[in-house]
């Protein structure tokens, strides 16, 4: 059968490969990746194929590779193993990510949600912010609270009753799929190619 086509740059239009799992990413309100990715200062962002852009998000934590999605439900997704470092390491410098979040929201203009797990530590965060200001923020590391800023929003009370040590990977992505997306279903998906670069904030 020929491949769909699209409006990208390479029309090429393929499935997607999910994440998420051992991850950190940003889900981003917008319909414009090219937006984001000048935004954000993302550097050397070119087009590759989705299994090739998240297999290099993984596996490009000291280069601060991230792989950046075509717009998917009006959200636009900043993958890789380097967000865990995105200001420092998440296990011991997680008191910055809530005011990092907020100033993202606030340059860009829109909401901004961070979200990352790691089962190994057991170190997993959620964050959101709209337009600079910070609205949600929760994040747990090998049992212990790292904080716990914000009222919790509907969609963790959905989660039912629960608290800071029983938060684990599967929660996150819960969440993600509440507030925005799941990336772990995307593989579901067919969807034009994303955009591989360095991020560096």
């Amino acid at each position: 059968m020929p491949r769909e086509k699209d409006q990208s740059m390479d029309g090429v239009i393929e499935q997607a490969a999910g994440f998420g799992y051992k991850c950190g990413w940003l889900a981003i309100r917008s319909s414009d990746p090219n937006d984001v990715i000048a935004r954000l200062g993302i550097r050397e962002a070119r087009m590759t194929p989705w299994r090739e852009g998240i297999e290099s998000a993984y596996e490009g934590h000291d280069a601060r590779v991230v792989y950046v999605t075509p717009a998917i439900d009006g959200w636009v997704l900043v993958a890789g193993t380097s967000l865990f470092s995105a200001v420092g390491d998440l296990a011991e410098d997680q008191a910055k990510l809530p005011a990092f979040v907020a100033s993202l929201s606030a340059s860009l203009g829109t909401v901004v949600q961070y979200f990352a797990t790691q089962r190994v530590s057991e170190a997993h965060a959620w964050i959101l912010a709209d337009k600079g200001r910070l609205i949600r923020a929760f994040s747990v590391g090998e049992g212990e609270v790292a904080f716990d800023q914000g009222d919790r929003t509907p969609a963790e009370k959905e989660l039912g009753e629960w608290q800071g040590d029983e938060v684990d990977e599967e929660m996150v992505l819960r969440v993600a799929a509440r507030w925005s997306l799941n990336p772990s279903t995307l593989e579901q998906k067919r969807l034009p190619r994303g955009w591989l670069g360095t991020y560096r904030p």
